[in-house]
């Protein structure tokens, strides 16, 4: 549509754009341009069909404004005024490092963020009232050159949809000051706010009764505690700024938190692929517990409790093989679900699906092996492989599909897998109750936790 009325535009005299339309639209004039606009590249059919799209857009983009940018700016605030209370706190959090007076500038951008989505939803709600009224008055001007009769259901024009269709006639004529020539022709005003430029058009505060009320008091203008409104950024600059400023409070922990550990010992556990899968939790203060995949079908446990006078390492390999086949399974990918549980994802290529087993790290524990990390590394075969399926009770839940990833919490009771093709999730509650799902397709004892699927998506490419 821009691009139409930019075509028009080029073809008028300064400020010609606003003219014709104020023309057509006090005394019903149609000038030659205007008759051609209309009729040639604008079209009744094109008019509908941009009516509705437009409409559509905005309210998807309005949604998520709403659902999510909105809701994140509220989120980091809330953490960031926790942080500052914790700051505070020098006798306890000193050590960190972080300022106050830093964590007091991120707050002011999140602020500020905030304010440009809550002004930007505003311009999205006058921006479709606009619209509704501008497209219904130049459908009527198109029947009438048409001379087809104007269909019921469109509404008279009434004195607010004039006023409507005036303010969406303001800059149509974008007029540099300083030259005082046309650099442009400007209808939508949403899209600048989605790009890392200044705002072409900022919004007008003369009626903002806060921003008169700043004026008249220049004394809270500068004050710490009032949120500042960056009129000319956009919404993609304000958001630069808020990432920069939490960045930057950030930044002296990296130094000064170094400055209290002293390095005892560096020894390398071991030597594999970077894009190896690993996973690691603490399992009480002194002792952490890493796993990873050595290869497709083996997964390596290694436990280093620290001592005073120094450290103890155990490590293990586990397989697993499906008991009607008797073949081993590959493993995808392994995360902690709690200090008690490790989730794995199996695949069983002879029904082309996937497995998502819940391996008790309590019996694997009790089959760890001690070693000597320091003299010797995991990557040699001296550790031997132990059949992770015939140790512990079996929790697992066939998702029926082919997935390669998974995401998971304990703390939240929830599991999330992802397709092979990365365009399908699903989602499992961990722990359900047994009439919850009371179909589930699993092998489990009696007094194990179900996993119980809860929903699946599917994500659309954009």
């Amino acid at each position: 549509m821009d691009n139409k009325l930019f075509k028009f535009a080029s073809k008028c005299p300064n400020a010609g754009v606003t003219a014709d339309f104020l023309d057509l639209l006090m005394f019903g004039i149609y000038s030659s341009n205007m008759e051609g606009f209309l009729l040639n590249d604008l079209t009744k059919k094109g008019l509908e069909k941009f009516g509705q799209s437009i409409e559509m857009s905005y309210s998807t983009i309005q949604e998520l404004l709403l659902k999510y940018v909105t809701k994140y700016g509220q989120s980091i605030t809330y953490h960031l005024a926790e942080l500052r209370g914790m700051v505070r706190l020098k006798h306890k959090y000193d050590v960190i490092g972080i300022l106050e007076s830093d964590v007091s500038e991120a707050i002011l951008s999140t602020g500020a963020f905030l304010i440009k989505a809550g002004e930007m939803h505003q311009i999205i709600n006058q921006s479709i009232i606009n619209y509704k009224a501008f497209f219904r008055w130049l459908y009527t001007a198109i029947m009438h050159l048409l001379e087809e009769q104007i269909p019921p259901e469109i509404p008279k024009m009434t004195q607010q949809d004039l006023a409507y269709i005036t303010e969406f006639f303001q800059n149509f004529d974008y007029i540099d000051k300083e030259s005082n020539k046309r650099k442009g022709f400007i209808m939508e005003r949403l899209g600048q706010y989605l790009s890392d430029t200044p705002l072409t058009l900022p919004p007008k505060m003369s009626g903002n009764e806060w921003s008169a009320f700043l004026r008249e008091n220049n004394c809270l203008t500068n004050d710490s505690m009032i949120l500042k409104h960056n009129n000319n950024m956009s919404l993609v600059q304000q958001f630069n700024k808020l990432r920069n400023d939490v960045t930057k409070m950030f930044s002296p922990p990296e130094k000064e938190m170094g400055n209290h550990f002293q390095k005892m010992i560096i020894f390398n556990c071991f030597a594999f692929s970077t894009q190896m899968k690993m996973s690691n939790i603490n399992l009480s203060a002194d002792s952490v517990l890493f796993s990873f995949l050595k290869s497709s079908h083996q997964l390596t446990l290694l436990e280093i409790s620290f001592k005073k006078c120094g450290f103890h390492t155990r490590s293990g390999n586990f397989y697993f093989s499906n008991e009607h086949v008797g073949n081993v399974q590959e493993i995808s990918d392994n995360m902690f679900y709690s200090p008690s549980i490790l989730s794995l994802l199996l695949q069983d290529h002879t029904n082309q699906t996937s497995i998502l087993y819940q391996f008790p790290i309590t019996f694997a524990l009790d089959n760890l092996t001690d070693i000597d990390i320091l003299n010797r590394s995991l990557n040699n075969n001296f550790i031997p492989s132990i059949n992770g399926s015939n140790i512990a009770p079996k929790v697992l839940k066939d998702v029926e599909m082919i997935v390669t990833q998974l995401a998971v919490s304990g703390t939240r009771k929830v599991g999330i897998v992802l397709s092979e093709n990365k365009r399908k999730v699903k989602l499992f509650e961990m722990e359900g109750e047994e009439e919850d799902d009371e179909d589930a397709d699993m092998s489990m004892n009696t007094t194990s936790p179900r996993i119980s699927e809860v929903s699946d998506a599917i994500m659309q490419e954009t």
